[in-house]
């Protein structure tokens, strides 16, 4: 039996948000050290704050992987939307053509305004005003880690998106194919933008185990994720 949670925790979960570390890891050759960067400052807010603030710290990463997975998800539906509206109307602009840029097609100023979003930045932004100024440099990592889950994430996020219209579209669209020319066009965009090929091993489901580097994500209870989830949305106000 599926339930909505499932469906819900497969489209906005933790296990995005894991999935999509593990692709940068292996994709982009920054991501590793901006990474490890953000385990070393929230391993720092425990040692610093101590046993009675691992509550609120679970609940400050929750947060922040809220806000990540509110964003790469808003980013996969612009993505498979993109696939739509290009096979209605193959002359409408997409994300290879040259006049549109980064805001044009993943629509930041869209996400940032989503519940799920708003509600982890709220709780993230109060709980950085409370910490004092010798934890500054935990903030810096942090910011380090949204901003490349949100610039190279984001990015391939949307590009999945796309890709997963090239499967699903077609058994809901009368007549739908895909294009194959803009497939090749948006894949040597992305190249371009890491310097390197693609990596789609975690996409296609086939790990080269001898050259896949190994992300450290923590585990976590996802039960416990998902009251800590569940409380960020209720103490919010939007």
């Amino acid at each position: 039996m599926i339930t909505k949670t499932q469906v819900m925790e497969s489209l906005i979960g933790k296990p995005v948000v894991d999935a999509m570390v593990e692709t940068l890891y292996n994709q982009n050759e920054d991501f590793p050290a901006i990474y490890q960067a953000y385990l070393d400052a929230i391993e720092r807010l425990h040692t610093v704050l101590g046993s009675e603030a691992k509550h609120n710290i679970r609940k400050y990463t929750v947060a922040i992987e809220q806000m990540c997975a509110s964003n790469l998800y808003h980013a996969g539906v612009q993505g498979l939307k993109m696939n739509y509206d290009h096979f209605v109307n193959p002359m409408m602009p997409n994300c290879t053509s040259p006049h549109v840029d980064y805001d044009n097609y993943l629509r930041p100023h869209v996400a940032d305004r989503l519940p799920l979003y708003k509600s982890a930045y709220q709780y993230k932004e109060k709980f950085q005003k409370e910490l004092p100024d010798e934890l500054d440099d935990v903030v810096d990592a942090v910011i380090g880690f949204e901003c490349a889950m949100e610039c190279s994430g984001m990015k391939l996020a949307h590009y999945y998106g796309y890709l997963m219209g090239n499967e699903l579209l077609r058994h809901c669209i009368p007549g739908y194919h895909r294009d194959t020319v803009l497939d090749i066009k948006y894949t040597r965009m992305l190249e371009a933008y890491f310097g390197r090929r693609l990596n789609m091993d975690q996409w296609e489901g086939c790990i080269n185990v001898k050259e896949w580097k190994i992300a450290h994500i923590p585990v976590e209870d996802p039960q416990d994720t998902f009251s800590l989830r569940e409380e960020i949305m209720k103490d919010a106000i939007i």
